[in-house]
């Protein structure tokens, strides 16, 4: 990681403004890093608000640093703290519209493959919701898979190099964990009757 936390920081004087001020001038890692320890808390509460998953929100923390000198450069800032907030709900907002893309997208594969009924348009936030849960609940393999398949859209070939499997035994994992899907969500619906 580009930014760590240490006791020697030679900014911490300095007002956000400032701070932002200076970064339009000079991209320097020290300043950034100030702008993490000040404000990291913060973004990854208002990410763990929105996205309600902590791995998701630590993930989206770390991009938010990532990108934040470049987005300072291109913005005037008149009050940095609310800047940043709404800057990372519009980031969580639109990680959310993609999951739910993502979501629909595997949805529409388990009802293809007569894997599951097809919710009435009153069910499909109810249908995401348990269908993030039960993706929660596979085993890691299968749960690794679902996520690089669907939501990081890799190839099995890519797959196969991140996790070191090989694409037979990929293929495996997400044939079974659309079986278990299938399971949980047929439990999950005639739980609710």
């Amino acid at each position: 990681m580009w930014f760590k936390k240490n006791n020697n920081r030679q900014y911490q004087t300095l007002s956000d403004e400032e701070l932002c001020k200076k970064i339009r001038l000079s991209d320097s890692n020290s300043l950034q890093t100030e702008l993490y320890y000040r404000y990291s808390h913060l973004v990854l509460g208002v990410c763990i608000k929105y996205l309600k998953n902590k791995l998701d929100a630590e993930d989206l923390t770390i991009d938010v640093f990532t990108g934040l000198s470049h987005k300072i450069q291109k913005s005037e800032i008149n009050n940095f703290k609310s800047w940043l907030y709404t800057l990372v709900r519009n980031e969580c907002l639109m990680l959310l519209r993609k999951k739910k893309q993502t979501f629909t997208d595997l949805q529409e594969e388990l009802i293809s493959l007569d894997m599951f009924y097809e919710p009435k348009n009153d069910e499909e936030d109810l249908f995401i919701d348990q269908l993030s849960t039960c993706i929660e609940n596979l085993n890691e393999n299968q749960r690794i898979c679902i996520d690089l398949f669907y939501f990081k859209k890799l190839s099995y070939s890519e797959i196969a190099l991140k996790t070191g499997h090989d694409i037979n035994r990929i293929k495996s994992h997400l044939q079974n964990a659309k079986r278990n899907l299938k399971i949980s969500l047929l439990k999950m619906k005639n739980h609710e009757s």
